[in-house]
């Protein structure tokens, strides 16, 4: 199958390929985008397959027509992380919304199943 992830350099190995190749799998990279929704786009196009975080595959599978499928392999956790400049560490504003991405992703994985996410 051909497959498409999300690789804003290019590369054609992303964060799942060391759990397949642990398994004896592969997969046959053919296109690199920069941002998941693109990824999505291409498969809802059908010429690609994809691997795409769990909550946002729920949130755009009924929108783009897509079908959702298990992995079969253990999926890599991903690490989220937010950065912003030295000047803006005591801004309300920013604060204010760093606290709400927070909460936000607590929120997300409060909800998930165990083993799912």
């Amino acid at each position: 199958m051909r497959h498409a992830i999300v690789a804003g350099d290019g590369a054609v190995r992303g964060t799942l390929d060391a759990a397949l190749e642990a398994e004896g799998l592969r997969r046959r990279v053919v296109l690199t985008l920069p941002h998941f929704h693109a990824v999505a786009l291409a498969v809802a196009d059908g010429a690609v397959f994809a691997a795409l975080p769990v909550h946002f595959a729920r949130t755009v599978a009924p929108r783009l027509g897509l079908e959702l499928y298990e992995l079969g392999v253990a999926s890599p956790t991903l690490n989220v992380k937010m950065y912003w400049h030295a000047r803006l560490r005591d801004d309300p504003g920013g604060r204010w919304l760093r606290d709400r991405v927070r909460q936000v992703c607590a929120d997300i994985v409060a909800r998930e199943p165990a083993g799912h996410g």
